[in-house]
C-alpha cells in the first residue's frame, strides 16, 4: 500500500463516486476529471492520490501509448473497509429479454485472445442461464498460445472458432470491450446494453508465453468480480 491511508481517500466524496464509476470500466485521466467536475490539474492529483493508496493503476493504452487507462484495484477495498465494497458494488441495472436469457459479449480487435480468454473464464463462473459470447471486429484464427495457457488451467479451447461482431445477431445484456481500439465500437453499437470497457494490453503484441499467462490472470480477476454483481 502507498503513503496515503484510504481513510484519507473515502473521506473525499468525489473520490468515492469516481471509484464507484469504474466498477466495470476503465477510465482516462481525462474522463476522471470530467466525472469528478474538476479541472486537469486538480483531477491529477486526486488520481495520484488513490495511486499512492493503492486503488487506481494505470496501463499505458496499445492503441495511442500517449493515453494512460486507470483501472481501479478492488482487493484493497474488499481487504480493508467491508462497508465500503457494499457500497461500491451496487447491483447494475441491466436490461433481461423477454425469455429470461442474458447475454454478455466480450468484445476484442481479433477475438484470437483477450476477449476468447474472459468469455472462457465467464463460462465457468457465470449462472448457466447467462449466455456467454465474444467476437471481434477483425477476426483472426484464435492464437496459439491462448489454447496453451488456457489448457493450464483445466479449459479447453483447442475446437474454438473466432466469430465477427457484424455475424452476432443476439441483443446482449451487457457488453464488455477488453481492448481500447474496441471501446467506441461498444458505445456506438451497443447503446441499449449495460456497457463496460477494460483496457487490456493485447498479449498477442509481445507473442509472450508469460504475457499470455498474466493477461489470463488478470482476466480471471475481472470476470470474478463482475459476476459477483451479477
Amino acid at each position: 500500500m502507498g503513503t496515503v491511508s484510504l481513510s484519507d481517500i473515502f473521506a473525499d466524496e468525489k473520490r468515492v463516486a469516481v471509484l464507484g464509476a469504474m466498477r466495470n470500466r476503465d477510465m482516462t485521466a481525462h474522463e476522471i476529471a470530467a466525472y469528478m467536475g474538476l479541472p486537469a490539474s486538480a483531477a491529477s492529483y486526486q488520481i495520484k492520490q488513490m495511486v499512492l493508496a493503492g486503488l487506481l493503476r494505470g496501463t499505458r493504452s496499445d492503441e495511442d501509448a500517449r493515453v494512460v487507462y486507470y483501472r481501479r484495484e478492488s482487493q484493497q477495498i474488499r481487504s480493508y473497509l467491508r462497508t465500503i465494497q457494499q457500497l461500491l458494488e451496487a447491483p447494475d441495472t441491466r436490461q433481461v429479454s423477454n425469455s429470461g436469457t442474458e447475454v454478455v459479449l466480450y468484445i476484442c480487435r481479433a477475438n484470437s485472445a483477450r476477449s476468447q480468454i474472459a468469455a472462457a473464464w465467464s463460462r465457468m463462473m457465470f449462472p448457466s442461464h447467462v449466455n456467454i459470447l465474444s467476437a471481434g471486429v477483425a477476426v483472426r484464427p484464435i492464437h496459439p498460445l491462448t489454447i496453451v495457457v488456457m489448457a493450464e488451467v483445466g479449459i479447453d479451447l483447442e475446437d474454438s472458432s473466432t466469430t465477427a461482431l457484424d455475424a452476432i445477431r443476439t441483443i446482449p445484456t451487457a457488453v464488455v470491450s477488453v481492448c481500447d481500439s474496441t471501446r467506441k465500437t461498444n458505445s456506438k453499437l451497443f447503446q441499449d446494453a449495460a456497457r463496460y470497457h477494460w483496457s487490456t494490453p493485447d498479449p498477442a503484441a509481445r507473442n509472450d508465453l508469460q504475457e499470455f499467462r498474466r493477461i489470463r490472470d488478470d482476466l480471471r480477476g475481472r470476470v470474478e468480480e463482475f459476476v459477483t454483481r451479477w
